[in-house]
């Protein structure tokens, strides 16, 4: 078991991630990967607590994947949320639809709080990016 093993199959992990369904068109890269974490090292390894179970991303890779979820947020009703809402739906993004029902959750205790540059409705809220 050489650091070239472990390189190899956290790479091949990372492009079965990123790309599900060309799965089928690379079957004898998936069976490396999966004879790789077949062997009893390395599954006493997943079995720890410590171990890492997302793929690791190397830092020259040109996109970091996010692995926190999108949060929209508008009142209960349809209104100027809803084309974000699906654009989010049809792109497969899962995201938590937050509804506001109550007035002073947004004006007295949200709208204050939030950290956002210009507080408004209809936000989403992407890690440290953020639009109104």
């Amino acid at each position: 078991m050489t650091l070239a093993d472990f390189y190899l199959a956290e790479h091949l992990y990372m492009f079965e991630f990123l790309y599900p369904t060309e799965k089928k068109h690379y079957q004898f890269w998936w069976r490396i990967r999966h004879s790789f974490e077949e062997l009893p090292g390395i599954k006493a390894y997943y079995k720890r607590p410590d171990a890492i179970s997302e793929p690791f991303v190397p830092p020259f890779f040109p996109f970091t994947i996010k692995f926190h979820r999108v949060k929209l947020a508008y009142w209960g009703i349809r209104g100027l949320a809803q084309v974000p809402r699906l654009l989010l739906a049809f792109s497969g993004v899962h995201f938590e639809d937050y509804h506001y029902t109550n007035a002073d959750t947004w004006f007295k205790n949200d709208k204050l709080h939030l950290g956002i540059d210009f507080p408004n409705l209809p936000y989403l809220i992407d890690g440290d990016n953020n639009v109104t």
